[in-house]
């Protein structure tokens, strides 16, 4: 049995558009501590999840993800004995989503763009929807998602 999510071009595609710069191998249960504020939203994630054979067939025929079932995903892995899902990563800095840095002075030959790679990414990730939670992750496995 495939203990592993699915990941289409038309997921890559989805997370480039949304200013992700990476995709991460992360273990499903960090992924779930990162995005859930409460034990009360884990436990209704837990009892609504689908098979992760569920998940990988919609991926086959829509070849994305609908709306946010990044958690219920997460699960499934879970529920299927895996222990790593690949996650896009959208990196912030100073509030905004940063995929590239704009270096040197526009219009000069000193003007660069660089994308975002395994050195730029910290490696403490903080909980979307409770931002005390902290997890250090390992980031040499970072793939970046532009050139």
């Amino acid at each position: 049995m495939k203990k592993f999510l699915i990941v289409t071009s038309k997921m890559i595609q989805s997370a480039r558009g949304n200013k992700c710069c990476g995709i991460l191998p992360i273990h499903p249960k960090d992924f779930l501590y990162l995005t859930t504020s409460s034990e009360a939203a884990l436990k209704e994630i837990q009892q609504s999840t689908k098979t992760l054979e569920q998940y990988n067939e919609w991926a086959k025929e829509i070849g994305q993800v609908q709306e946010h079932e990044g958690r219920h995903r997460a699960q499934a892995v879970l529920n299927a004995g895996g222990t790593k899902m690949l996650v896009a990563i959208q990196a912030a800095f100073g509030g905004y989503a940063k995929y590239r840095f704009e270096e040197g002075d526009r219009g000069t030959p000193s003007f660069h763009v660089r994308y975002l790679k395994s050195v730029d990414i910290p490696n403490t990730f903080y909980g979307e929807f409770a931002p005390s939670r902290s997890l250090k992750v390992d980031t040499s496995k970072f793939k970046p998602l532009f050139p």
